[in-house]
């Protein structure tokens, strides 16, 4: 978990299979965060929580659950706002506030 003011660059990070923990990748109450060309898989509950997040971004990254029968959210943003959120691989539909941000060109079924 992040919890910060200062500008934070997640960058070619891989996390496999977080298990009962709220996200595979939580950040909280942070700005200009940098979470760029990620590998999160198979995590319970949330791949990647942001949480009172902004001005930052989140490009290219594949968020999956691949496991059968999987119950979690690839991303989920709560509260925050001018974040920019694209280009992303997903296993299913993200969570994202109306508000929060920038949303585009990400993939999902």
């Amino acid at each position: 978990m992040a919890t910060a003011w200062r500008p934070i660059i997640v960058w070619l990070c891989a996390i496999n299979t977080a298990r009962r923990d709220p996200a595979g990748l939580l950040i909280e109450n942070c700005r200009r965060m940098n979470i760029t060309n990620c590998t999160i898989l198979d995590t319970d509950n949330v791949g990647v929580m942001l949480k009172n997040v902004t001005d930052s971004r989140v490009p290219d990254c594949l968020i999956r659950d691949d496991r059968p029968e999987p119950n979690s959210t690839p991303l989920k943003v709560v509260g925050g706002k001018d974040n920019m959120i694209i280009n992303n691989l997903f296993s299913s539909a993200p969570q994202i506030e109306k508000g929060t941000g920038h949303v585009e060109g990400n993939i999902h079924p």
